[in-house]
C-alpha cells in the first residue's frame, strides 16, 4: 500500500497490506460520493483442492476466489464483503477484474 497526498504526483514508500497478493491485477476505487474504498481482488487462500478423491496442490500464486472488500480507514484495514466468483477448479482463474459504479450499484 502506498499513499499520495497530491493527486498521484508523489507517493509514500509501499508497505505490505493485509490482503493476499497472488500476482494478479486488482482494482481499487472510492465508492461515490464520499464512501469507503472498495477493492476487487483474488483472495487466494486455498492451497489445494480435491480432484476425484485426491488432493491436488495449487500454485502458490493462484488467481482464484474473486472477492470484494471495503475500507472505511483509507486502506489501513479491510472488511471482506464476499466472494463474487468462487471455485478453485483446475484451470479456473480470474484475471484483471474491473469495477464500475452506476448510481448506487457497483458492477464487477
Amino acid at each position: 500500500q502506498a499513499v499520495s497526498s497530491n493527486k498521484g504526483f508523489d507517493w509514500t514508500e509501499p508497505a505490505p497490506s493485509e490482503l493476499p497478493d497472488p500476482g494478479a491485477k486488482s482494482q481499487l476505487m472510492r465508492i461515490k460520493p464520499d464512501g469507503p474504498l472498495a477493492i476487487v481482488f483474488n483472495d487466494h487462500t486455498h492451497h489445494s483442492l480435491m480432484v476425484k478423491g485426491r488432493e491436488v496442490k495449487l500454485p502458490e500464486k493462484c488467481r482464484t476466489q474473486l472477492s470484494l472488500a471495503v475500507s472505511d480507514t483509507e486502506g489501513k484495514s479491510w472488511k471482506r464483503v464476499g466472494v463474487l466468483k468462487g471455485g478453485t477448479a483446475i484451470a479456473l482463474r480470474y484475471h484483471a477484474p474491473y469495477m464500475l459504479q452506476v448510481g448506487c450499484k457497483l458492477l464487477v
